[in-house]
Parts: structure tokens; sequence; C-alpha cells
């Protein structure tokens, strides 16, 4: 007798074709992440050793002392940075440490357990001084945090060598929940901060021209681009359509592959004109990085000139405890996020209860990058001091005569874009009716210790006062007003 039964077979079969194109990341994607990572880990500990001691040391501007009084028992308590920082011996271990840990996830030595030190040691040092940190900061930390899930060492590793070696199969692609979760957190990135961007100047084409105003922040070549307003205008629309269409376009179900190439390239057009025209670290790189989760097979294909043999997917049951543990996670940043928007309801989106764990598995988050509108307010720090034999001279421009007059470019006022981020930090909580911020005192007794120690009895400094010269644009006319901050006595060289 015929069987009237129909198979769902091809129907299953498209379906899972179409979720293998949404959400599986091929193997060579990883690998380039996994390399990218290590890159970045080595660049970033080279740029923070350059200020090892002063910053995470007891002898520089953010001693544990600091750290106790602003963070309680948050700080000792989760960050192994904090336990080894008296000393700048000990902190030199612990950056040898984790650049030896970062050359091994480079060439993909044990792969999945140098990820996760790898993550605990950024964590740890993230929060041994949090006032350095940018988004790239963040977005890093993030890409590493999903990175544990993922099969990293698969292809161009020693460990896939290993495998080889012993006869194991390498899947082409793999699919789970961990490869669902870091393409989310990409796309987060971009959806959020458009959502915070609620002022004008981002609807209206300013803000890119009021950005690349800001010379605290602009390279030569943004000073130079800004002189051109109807430009300013199309980078600000460029800028709000590839934050708005390339994280959107990725999850198109169809021509995945031709969208996702066309994401990429809107995404690293952004992040490149980004690191051409403003100096803000690492996170142009960090954010071209993340990126590489969506190329498709058909991009390798391309470049290898040929299909790619043995072309597998592997999925992970989505039954399994690990996979309802990652997509819980998932959720759990979509609520973060959605608690940073400036609306009563939507802050009310993440428990308070529940915010310990996002900050100790370092899974908070905000992307306000120039949101809800660029920065108001532009300058440059001037400090006088005063040497005992009568001289006054810049202690911020390494003894310099005192000027009032506007460097030649801002940015290279700061021995890196991690002073930088702290400066403006302090910047943003000065206000002439209350007092000082209380980090002042550490910083100044650090540039009284360092001048005292390298300068004979007669060139002392026993006075310090911190200007921040704001410049006002007012009409047609620029004017530069020194604000004074604060005032510091060295009494010693030793403080």
């Amino acid at each position: 007798m015929p069987s009237t039964a129909t198979t769902p077979a091809p129907t299953l079969d498209a379906s899972r074709r179409i979720g293998d194109e949404l959400f599986a990341i091929d193997a060579r994607s990883l690998a380039v992440l996994r390399i990218g990572l290590g890159v970045t880990l080595l660049a970033d500990l080279y740029v923070r050793a350059r200020s090892l001691t002063a910053h995470y040391t007891d002898a520089g501007i953010m001693p544990r002392e600091a750290l106790d009084s602003a963070y309680g028992w948050m700080a000792p308590y989760l960050s192994l940075h904090y336990h080894t920082g008296a000393a700048t011996w000990m902190q030199a271990g612990m950056f040898i440490f984790a650049a030896i840990c970062a050359v091994l996830l480079v060439f993909g030595w044990r792969t999945r357990i140098v990820t996760v030190v790898c993550w605990l040691l950024l964590l740890s040092l993230h929060r041994r001084f949090a006032g350095l940190l940018n988004a790239g900061d963040y977005e890093l930390r993030l890409l590493l945090f999903w990175s544990m899930f993922l099969p990293l060492g698969t292809r161009w590793s020693l460990d896939s060598l290993r495998r080889r070696d012993a006869g194991e199969p390498a899947p082409t692609r793999y699919r789970s929940g961990a490869t669902i979760a870091i393409m989310l957190q990409v796309c987060f990135i971009y959806w959020f901060t458009v959502l915070l961007k609620t002022g004008s100047v981002w609807w209206n084409g300013q803000a890119a021209g009021l950005a690349l105003e800001l010379d605290l922040y602009t390279t030569p070549a943004g000073a130079w681009l800004r002189q051109y307003a109807p430009l300013m205008s199309l980078l600000t629309w460029a800028t709000m359509i590839a934050e708005i269409l390339g994280p959107t376009i990725v999850w198109i179900p169809f021509a995945v592959a031709r969208w996702r190439m066309l994401a990429i390239i809107m995404m690293w057009g952004l992040h490149g004109s980004f690191i051409v025209c403003m100096g803000i670290g690492l996170f142009g790189y960090v954010s071209m990085l993340g990126r590489v989760v969506f190329l498709p097979t058909s991009f390798w294909e391309f470049l290898s000139g040929g299909d790619s043999p043995g072309f597998v997917t592997r999925r992970a049951p989505l039954a399994s405890w690990r996979e309802g543990v990652l997509l819980a996670l998932v959720v759990f940043v979509f609520m973060w996020n959605v608690s940073t928007l400036d609306h009563p309801l939507a802050r009310r989106a993440m428990p308070g209860a529940l915010k310990p764990v996002g900050k100790a598995l370092g899974l908070a988050q905000q992307w306000s990058m120039f949101a809800p509108y660029p920065l108001r307010w532009d300058g440059w720090f001037v400090m006088p001091a005063e040497l005992a034999n009568g001289r006054t001279v810049d202690l911020w421009s390494q003894g310099a005569p005192v000027t009032w007059d506007k460097p030649t470019l801002v940015i290279d006022t700061f021995p890196t874009y991690r002073w930088r981020k702290f400066l403006i930090n302090m910047r943003r909580k000065f206000n002439p009716d209350k007092p000082p911020s209380p980090e002042w005192p550490y910083l100044l007794r650090y540039l009284c210790r360092e001048w005292n120690a390298t300068h004979s009895q007669a060139e002392q400094v026993y006075l310090i006062e911190v200007y921040f010269v704001e410049e006002v644009h007012d009409g047609f006319r620029v004017r530069h007003m020194p604000r004074k901050i604060t005032t510091h006595r060295c009494l010693s060289p030793t403080e």
C-alpha cells in the first residue's frame, strides 16, 4: 500500500542551510580573530608598559589606597594586578606573563586555556585602573570573553597541526551559541550607539564636523579634512548609515555572503576613517578585527582559488546546557544595553541585583561614543610649577617655559592616549563650584616626585597649579580661557 506521508526533509535541509549561513563562522575567520586578538593584546601591553610605574603601582597616580576609597572591596577582590601592585618589578612580571600568553594565542598553542588566561589577565588589568579605558578596551574584553567558547585554534595553529597528525578532521565552519553570541555582540555596539545618539547634531549632519573640531582627539589628517564643511555633512550621514545598515544587513537570509561583504566594507570603512582622523587608541583596530566573524566561506574560497575541501559545518546541540547558558548571557547583555538608554523604562531593564554579575564577568558595557553628541568643550592642559630658585616651568610639558598659546597639535601633549583619557575624565569631573576631584593630589604628587628625583636642590618643585585652557568659539572669534582646576604644594622629593 503506498504511503501518503510526506517527508519534511527538504524544508529542514533548507532551514538548516539558511541557519548555517546566518549563524556559522568560518574556521579561517576564527583563526584571523585569534591571531588579531593576540597581536592587539601585545600592542596594548606595549602602550601600557610605557607608563608602568605611573599607572599600575603604588608609586604612581592611582595607588591602591586610592582604589580602595573609590571602589571599596571590588578592586582588591577582583584584580590580580591589585594584589601584585606594590612595586614596578611585580607589575613588570605580570606584563611579561600576559605578553607570553598573547604570543601563545597568536600561535594557537592550547588555545582554549590560553584564551581564558588572556581574558582573566585583561579583566584584571582593566580593574586595576578603570580611568584609562575607552570603548576599544571594552570591545577587546568582550571579544575575548565570547572567544573562550569558540574553536579559535582549528586553523593556522599549533593545535591544528597536532590534531592533523592525530588524524582528526577539521570542519570548515562552526555554528553554536557562541557564534551567535559574538556576532550579536558586534551588532549591539552599533545598534545601541545609534539609539544613544539622541543629539540633534547627529541627525542634521553637523556631528562629524563638531567631532573633528576637538583638538583633544583630532589628527593632522582630521584637522585638514574639517576645512571642508560639505564633506563633514557627508561623513556624518555616512557614519549613521554604516552604523544602522552595517549590523542589520548581515542578517538578511538570502545572498548572505554578498550582504555580509557589503556590511564589512561599510564597517571597515567607518573605522578606517576613525583611525585616520582621530587619535582614539586601539578602538578602530579592535573594531575592524571584530568584524572578521562575518567573513563568509566564499571569501576564503575566493582567496584560495577554489572550493573548500571537505566542506563541513559543525553544529553544537542547542539543547545542551552550555548552549543554554551562552544564549542566556546574550539576553543578559542585550538587557544590559537596553538599560543604558536614556528612558525611565529602559533604565529598569537590568535588575540591580544582577548588575554585579555583569561587572564580575566583564560584560558591563555602554556604547556612548560621542553620544548623545560630541564633547562640547575642548582645550589643553597647562601646569605651571614654581621652583626653589624662583623659576616657573610647565611641569606637564617636561619643564618647558609656561605659555598659554595653543600647541601645534594638542594630542601630542600627552605621552600616550591612556594619559589623555585619564585627564579628559578628570576634566569631565571639574566643577568650579565644587572641590577638585580627589584623584588630582595623587597625580600631582607623582609629577612632583618624578621631577624632584632628577633635579638639583635649586630646581625642586614646591608648588604646582593646574589649568585647563578652554577653547571657546564665539561667532567668528576663537577665545582661549584658562580655567584653574587645583593647586598642589610639593613637600619633598618623596612626598
